[in-house]
């Protein structure tokens, strides 16, 4: 059993939320809420993979705003391999 790290109630290693604090164990925070896995790798992997693909081809060729679009998107990316390195948080 672990421990919410907030009201330190004593929480099932299975739980992806705390039943006395409201609390939630996830990968991101995302609107308001904790998001797993799945959501991490369709919007911070596999997203901008697609969004650096298509800006390739609409923006014809090795332009200046291309890499300005691969930059954010290697960032975002980088940092959802991150997220999915470390495991899932807690937040609330």
């Amino acid at each position: 059993m672990a421990c919410c790290p907030y009201c330190l109630n004593y929480v099932s290693n299975t739980d992806f939320y705390c039943h006395s604090c409201g609390a939630e164990k996830g990968f991101l925070y995302f609107h308001g809420k904790a998001r797993g896995a799945i959501f991490t790798i369709a919007t911070g992997i596999v997203l901008p993979i697609f969004v650096s693909i298509l800006s390739l081809f609409l923006l014809q060729g090795f332009t200046p705003p291309f890499f300005v679009v691969l930059t954010a998107s290697m960032l975002m990316f980088a940092y959802s391999a991150y997220k999915l390195v470390i495991g899932p948080v807690w937040y609330r």
